[in-house]
């Protein structure tokens, strides 16, 4: 006993627990979600991969020579904050937190080279900032899901006698959390860059564009057919004495995305035969455009800069064409061009 008593004191020595210990870290391994065939924007044109590459409309860009790029990515990591991600689950930590940091520089440079190559010349400009943006968000939850990590222990490094399953297990819950945490952020800012760089999913539909119904139709015709196939195939199952192939909740969800384009459909086919209507206000001529499903600011001069950065943060854009500030026409964005406009409610009624 006395044996065994010193034995567990000098592996407590060994291994101390937090991030302060030099080793542990499970590696950035792909989300959970990505190894059913990689995260995707529900509509086959944008997705991450298996391997977290982008791929959009089905092409990866192999254009950009990542080993010539010379961002400085490994510094974002401590090593010894990565090293310690390994400490309590890996015999060779200083490799492993070594490994960690290589894979998150080779991450964001290849999410640089991806992004940049798919960036319009008019975005470009803005590209810098937008990906700082991006990589200072997703070091900072590296951070957190390597820090969580730390915390976690096998039976493997500490052995089987006192071990406190209960703890490891919610010590291993809340880093799996900070990981999941890690790859959602990332497929969002993703997302949000790539809409700013002029990137619309084809299978987006507009409501101001002029086939908009049609397309629409469609799709709808389209996801009705699915659903018939889905019920003859759960029907031929049941013959043959087989479980359903397809679960009630996929039903469900058909279902409901069905309904939402009708109930889409109806909005743009009112919406269209709606005519224009203009309210003047204190601060500018307010123009709402429901066929084109677009709502309009007319400023009799340039805003002050605090007042474009609250109309750019509320999706208003500058639109030369128009000599105007322009954004999409629905609740939020109409609420908010009267705030602009300095429109009362009496006025806007």
């Amino acid at each position: 006993m006395t044996f065994l008593g010193g034995r567990r004191r000098k592996l407590r020595q060994r291994t101390p627990r937090g991030p302060s210990c030099p080793r542990q870290l499970q590696r950035f391994v792909i989300d959970r979600r990505a190894a059913n065939g990689g995260l995707d924007d529900g509509t086959g044109n944008f997705r991450i991969d298996r391997s977290h590459d982008i791929v959009y409309n089905g092409v990866m860009d192999t254009t950009t020579d990542i080993d010539a790029m010379t961002d400085r990515f490994e510094d974002d990591i401590p090593l010894d904050i990565a090293t310690a991600a390994h400490c309590g689950t890996s015999f060779v930590p200083e490799q492993r937190g070594a490994e960690e940091v290589a894979e998150y520089a080779d991450r964001l440079r290849r999410d640089r080279a991806r992004l940049q190559a798919m960036a319009t010349p008019e975005a470009a400009a803005e590209f810098d900032a937008q990906f700082e943006r991006y990589r200072q968000g997703f070091r900072k939850r590296a951070i957190a899901y390597l820090t969580a990590k730390s915390r976690c222990v096998s039976t493997m490094i500490a052995g089987p006698a006192n071990f406190n399953a209960r703890q490891a297990e919610k010590r291993g819950s809340s880093a799996d959390k900070k990981n999941a945490e890690l790859w959602d952020f990332r497929e969002r800012a993703i997302k949000a860059i790539l809409r700013s760089l002029g990137h619309v999913p084809y299978d987006v539909i507009p409501g101001g564009d002029n086939d908009a119904v049609p397309r629409l139709q469609a799709k709808i015709s389209e996801a009705e057919d699915i659903r018939a196939r889905m019920k003859a195939e759960n029907e031929a199952a049941r013959k043959d004495g087989k479980a359903a192939v397809w679960a009630s909740y996929q039903f469900t969800n058909l279902g409901s995305n069905i309904r939402r384009m009708k109930d889409r459909v109806a909005q743009i086919s009112h919406a269209q035969n709606m005519p224009n209507r203009i309210a003047i206000g204190s601060a500018a001529r307010l123009e709402d455009a429901p066929a084109e499903n677009r709502v309009r600011l007319f400023y009799p001069g340039k805003p002050e800069d605090d007042v474009r950065a609250s109309l750019m943060s509320q999706g208003f854009r500058w639109t030369p064409t128009f000599g105007c500030w322009q954004a999409y026409r629905n609740m939020r964005s109409l609420e908010a061009a009267a705030k602009f406009a300095g429109i009362t409610t009496e006025q806007g009624a």
